[in-house]
């Protein structure tokens, strides 16, 4: 079984990392000169994975936050990356459900 389709849940509220990030999810933070998110993207390419499907708050959607971050890398040709919005942080439950659909 081939899989190429990974989840990164980041729609939670992100309050256990308080104050060190307050303007986006955790993912956002730059380490070593890329934020966590991109880091963790060009690795799931580089292994194989050609799609993933990021749960976000209304802070990372729309071109802030994470997905303004995503939209600065080249996507590996053939990879895509789609942002679901997790309108109430509710759970790691509740953004897999959101996800649930656009997923095999």
């Amino acid at each position: 079984m081939t899989l190429n389709t990974a989840v990164i849940l980041a729609g939670g509220e992100n309050s256990r990392f308080f104050p060190l990030n307050t303007d986006t999810h955790k993912g956002g933070l730059i380490l070593c000169g890329k934020s966590i998110v991109v880091n963790t993207l060009e690795n799931l390419f580089l292994v194989g994975i050609s799609r993933v499907c990021i749960t976000v708050s209304k802070k990372d959607f729309a071109g802030r936050g994470l997905s303004a971050e995503v939209a600065k890398i080249k996507i590996k040709s053939g990879c895509s990356v789609d942002f679901i919005l997790q309108e109430k942080a509710e759970g790691m439950g509740e953004a897999l459900l959101l996800v649930k659909e656009k997923i095999k």
